[in-house]
């Protein structure tokens, strides 16, 4: 039991010693694992040709929609952001297998990388230097058909907000989650492991859920893309809604 070295009116203090040598150690026997996101935001140069896209790595507590906001003037691209890193390693941002970028080592938390794209896809992946150069994020990123105005209900109210207020509803009346998964997995929106804990749910209810755990945590160009989704594959349930195109 320890003795107290000193007792006031707010704090005890106790004096410690002959730590033992796993705690001495811990530090250097155990990389602490940072729960990180990708987000990528597209820049339109005008009449140009090409366009700057600018790749931002950040704490997965870093609220997308506060990222979106000093990123007003470009088009938030789709696509499934999570990923594990590993404090002080060092990596490196590669596009279509040619080394871009050698991130500087984590802590800084922010990191930004702009890429000068001028086609219809980018292939981005993110290898750990310090392990081989072992992938822990890998994406191709359409970018035909990127618009950066969300698509409104009848009444103006934006897509992200429309799947927050008929939340219970969605849940509910939605049926085709997995026809809704295949298109949101094969844009990027989803990962794989996300597909299939969506697939291995019991109900559509359930499904749905999964579904939307995932995608509320990605921002709001996220859920205004699911929002498309879900009329392309559910337009009677989406018109008793309330949502129509525009």
């Amino acid at each position: 039991m320890l003795q107290p070295f000193a007792v006031t009116d707010s704090h005890v203090t106790v004096n410690i010693t002959g730590l033992s040598l796993f705690g001495l150690l811990k530090r250097w026997l155990c990389q602490p694992a940072i729960r990180a996101q990708v987000l990528l935001f597209l820049q339109k140069m005008g009449e140009e040709q090409w366009s700057k896209l600018n790749v931002l790595l950040l704490p997965r507590n870093v609220p997308c929609s506060e990222v979106e906001k000093q990123y007003r003037r470009c088009v938030s691209v789709q696509t499934s952001s999570n990923c594990t890193l590993s404090s002080g390693n060092t990596y490196t941002l590669c596009e279509g297998g040619i080394s871009n970028c050698l991130w500087p080592k984590l802590p800084p938390y922010i990191s930004v990388f702009v890429l000068e794209v001028g086609m219809e896809y980018v292939r981005l992946k993110l290898l750990d230097q310090d392990r081989n150069a072992e992938g822990v994020w890998e994406r191709q990123i359409s970018l035909t058909g990127l618009d950066s105005v969300p698509r409104k209900t009848e009444a103006g109210m934006p897509g992200a907000q429309f799947v927050r207020v008929h939340i219970d509803e969605i849940i509910q009346r939605v049926t085709m989650v997995m026809p809704i998964a295949d298109v949101l997995l094969s844009r990027g929106m989803i990962s794989l492991e996300e597909y299939g804990l969506v697939r291995a749910a019991r109900s559509h209810q359930d499904q749905m859920r999964v579904l939307l755990c995932s995608l509320l945590s990605q921002g709001e160009a996220f859920q205004s893309e699911f929002c498309k989704v879900l009329q392309e594959k559910e337009p009677f349930v989406m018109e008793h809604l309330g949502l129509t195109s525009r």
